[in-house]
């Protein structure tokens, strides 16, 4: 396998800066591949596409290739950002504060739509070495513990935060989830905005669960 790691902008979230690292396969045959979109755990962490890596090896070097997606805090938050805390209760009294709690929640289900958004624009050649193409219609979206969250939401898990309700995302080709140490209703000492029922919200296309609860 081999890895290239890069920092994307956001032009849509006030260049909001996406620090990725890709690991991909090589020697595999051309065509079309599926990808995994994986979440570190934990809440922001400006190193996070660097973290808990054992998983999105196993991927890239089981043929498919990861972007491996670093949630940071909200430098430059919007109005509707800001909004959004306030609804939230965020900050709370010993918890996050607003700009990790909008990088960690609001920001990491669409850090993953936002790279879906950009594969289209892939090409042979962006990555030393891999002949194949990313299979638009076979996306994996997968987390590591506190990373999960972003998975769950993208899955259908609904959540609210006192007033706040996060959108749910959309994001095109996503087929399949999996989840190692799914976050609960409680996690990292906050609310997570989700309670049991909000996990019946999970669709019909297949999660892996690896949980030691």
């Amino acid at each position: 396998t081999a890895t290239l790691e890069t920092v994307l902008p956001d032009p849509a979230r006030n260049n909001h800066q996406v620090p990725i690292l890709v690991r991909y396969p090589l020697d595999v045959p051309a065509g079309p591949r599926a990808v995994v979109i994986f979440n570190h755990g934990g809440t922001t962490h400006d190193q996070g596409h660097t973290l808990n890596v054992e998983r999105s090896e196993s991927y890239a070097q089981a043929g498919y290739p990861v972007i491996h997606i670093a949630r940071k805090n909200v430098v430059s938050p919007s109005n509707s950002d800001l909004a959004a805390c306030v609804a939230a209760g965020i900050p709370q009294p010993g918890g996050i504060s607003c700009s990790e709690w909008l990088g960690t929640v609001v920001y990491g289900s669409q850090n993953v739509a936002f790279m879906v958004g950009l594969l289209p624009q892939y090409q042979v050649g962006m990555l030393p070495g891999f002949i194949g193409e990313p299979d638009l219609e076979k996306i994996i979206v997968s987390g590591w513990s506190g990373g999960t969250a972003s998975v769950l939401y993208i899955a259908g898990v609904a959540q609210q935060y006192q007033l706040y309700v996060q959108p749910a995302p959309v994001v095109p080709g996503v087929v399949a989830f999996v989840a190692d140490s799914p976050r609960g209703p409680d996690h990292a000492g906050f609310s997570s905005g989700m309670n049991e029922e909000a996990f019946r919200g999970i669709n019909s296309r297949p999660f892996l669960f690896f949980s030691g609860v």
